[in-house]
């Protein structure tokens, strides 16, 4: 599917599960965690995320400042940062954005098989969530197709 060209240090994240409605198969989930790896990924190969929120977390930043400092500093954080996207565009190649997870294919799994869809499911939203690039998603699927035929009344 084409896509929308993007501005310059605008990429996008492609979920390509089309024939099952997107849903969240173990192969797209692996897909999706390489994705991201890859779009944080530093020149020198280190995955540069934000660190976990926690309440103190500025004053542990101001006294960390060999490994944080890509994170106070903004020449630091364009040298690290150098290109790597600044926005993370979601997109999914098939009529909706995601049905969830593979029904299916979770039954048809081993409960390691199991226990590995949620971890790198979980893994995924993490990188995410901690993605230094904002992350975006434009409005796709069932509620798109239904206000077409359905439009607000003025």
């Amino acid at each position: 599917m084409n896509f929308p060209a993007l501005p310059t240090r605008a990429v996008y994240l492609r979920l390509s599960n089309a024939a099952k409605r997107n849903a969240l198969s173990l192969r797209i989930l692996r897909d999706l965690r390489s994705q991201l790896h890859h779009l944080n990924t530093s020149s020198d190969g280190r995955l540069l995320l934000l660190p976990p929120f926690k309440p103190q977390i500025l004053s542990s930043l101001e006294q960390n400042e060999e490994e944080h400092a890509w994170l106070v500093n903004a020449s630091v954080w364009r040298k690290e940062r150098e290109g790597l996207p600044n926005v993370i565009v979601l997109r999914s190649e098939g009529p909706v954005f995601s049905s969830g997870h593979d029904l299916t294919e979770l039954r048809s799994l081993s409960h390691d098989e199991v226990n590995e869809t949620f971890a790198i499911c979980a893994e995924v939203m993490a990188l995410i969530r901690r993605s230094p690039a904002l992350v975006v998603c434009p409005i796709q699927g069932l509620l798109q197709i239904f206000n077409k035929f359905h439009p607000l009344q003025e």
